[in-house]
């Protein structure tokens, strides 16, 4: 995200402080590829102000040496001349060195209609500063393996464990019966009514 003092800074043409801030991008952030230093050098080429940017290069020695300690030189190095050449290496060099901060630009994240962002001014015939647009997949097949997953779970939970159903099966077979059983009930009833007859006949 751009804040609102770099956009200032461009519009008001500060151009230390948009090489400082590239600079300083580069620091915080090591991932090239999509980070804050692609987003603010996204600004300077969509505001058409990259060849007014780069400085004449030194005389001073541009290693292509693959070690942080040579990258982090280099980088400190754009504070006192920002030339295309030193930051071509460096961004060259990130994309090495760094690599494990490298995050690929995802569509929805793309800065420009290509996807892509050219560092080099309108004459240079340096390769650009470009990323790879991935499709967004990643994020589909998580949220379609969270729902397998889930399906996954459900099916083989047992709607209570072994130890629960054994419980359960003993208080069925040791629980007493209250209630009374249904021949008892036509026994009663037949001696009832016998008794019933019996004094009848005696009293009646």
């Amino acid at each position: 995200m751009v804040d609102n003092g770099f956009k200032t800074n461009i519009a008001h043409r500060e151009y230390d402080s948009i090489r400082d801030a590239l600079r300083n991008a580069l620091l915080l952030d090591h991932n090239v590829t999509s980070g804050m230093f692609y987003e603010y050098f996204a600004e300077c080429k969509k505001s058409g102000i990259l060849d007014s940017l780069y400085q004449k290069s030194d005389e001073r020695d541009i290693s292509k040496e693959e070690t942080e300690e040579n990258l982090e030189k280099l980088v400190g190095q754009l504070a006192t001349n920002f030339s295309f050449e030193r930051l071509d290496a460096i961004l060259r060099l990130a994309k090495i060195v760094w690599k494990s901060e490298q995050i690929p630009l995802s569509s929805s994240g793309t800065t420009s209609s290509s996807g892509s962002t050219s560092y080099g001014t309108s004459t240079s015939t340096s390769s650009s500063y470009s990323t790879a647009n991935t499709s967004g997949s990643k994020g589909s097949g998580t949220s379609s393996g969270r729902v397998v997953g889930e399906e996954r779970i459900i099916s083989e939970t047992p709607l209570y464990d072994d130890e629960e159903e054994e419980a359960g099966k003993r208080s069925r077979t040791t629980r007493p019966e209250t209630e009374p059983k249904m021949g008892t009930v036509l026994a009663v009833a037949a001696v009832a009514a016998v008794a019933v007859i019996a004094g009848i006949l005696i009293f009646g």
